[in-house]
């Protein structure tokens, strides 16, 4: 990493994009780690596709065991 400037020299224009370079790499990799808005809307598509697998699981042994005492 580059020394910081504390003598109160001008920073050239290339130590400057360096810097900044360094900079966006950091967040890039800092900001990688967050869903975005897509992933949050997939996920919960997915999330609504299971609970309705989950519901209709249900309701059909609910139904095979009212038949299995009606015809009892």
């Amino acid at each position: 990493m580059a020394s910081p400037n504390t003598h109160g020299a001008p920073v050239t224009r290339a130590e400057l994009r360096e810097e900044l370079d360094r900079f966006r790499e950091e967040m890039h990799r800092e900001l990688r780690h967050y869903a975005t808005k897509a992933d949050v809307a997939n996920l919960r598509t997915w999330m609504l596709g299971l609970l309705l697998v989950v519901v209709l699981n249900v309701l059909g042994t609910a139904g095979a065991i009212v038949a299995v005492v009606v015809t009892r």
